[in-house]
């Protein structure tokens, strides 16, 4: 399943770069096909937070932690969709929102204490 969804992704993107007349095709790599999806997502208007569980090394052991990712997306006329993490002073309610929630989504679901 993983090689077919990679097969795919792969082929869009060199049709993208065809039909934006690129003369070169750049190999992707293998993280970029293989972006994993966020856990869970809480979303404010434009603002997200999206949670990730990463495997990291600590003493020698693989662990698996998690992580929250922060954007805000907007759309430019000349450029289309862009990603920012610069908030104007109405996104800033937004921001609070959802890193709270994804805050009580990460406690809640782990069970973790906080240290004081």
């Amino acid at each position: 399943m993983k090689n077919i969804f990679s097969n795919l992704l792969k082929k869009t993107i060199e049709i993208r770069i065809k039909k934006n007349k690129y003369l070169d095709i750049f190999p992707v790599p293998n993280e970029v096909m293989c972006m994993p999806k966020p856990e869970k997502k809480f979303q404010a208007g434009a603002v997200e937070a999206s949670i990730f569980e990463n495997e990291v090394q600590h003493n020698g052991k693989n662990v698996r932690i998690k992580k929250v990712a922060f954007q805000k997306r907007y759309k430019s006329p000349q450029k289309g969709w862009q990603t920012t993490y610069s908030l104007d002073i109405n996104d800033i309610p937004r921001a609070i929102l959802v890193l709270s929630k994804a805050f009580e989504y990460l406690v809640m679901s782990l069970g973790v204490r906080l240290k004081n």
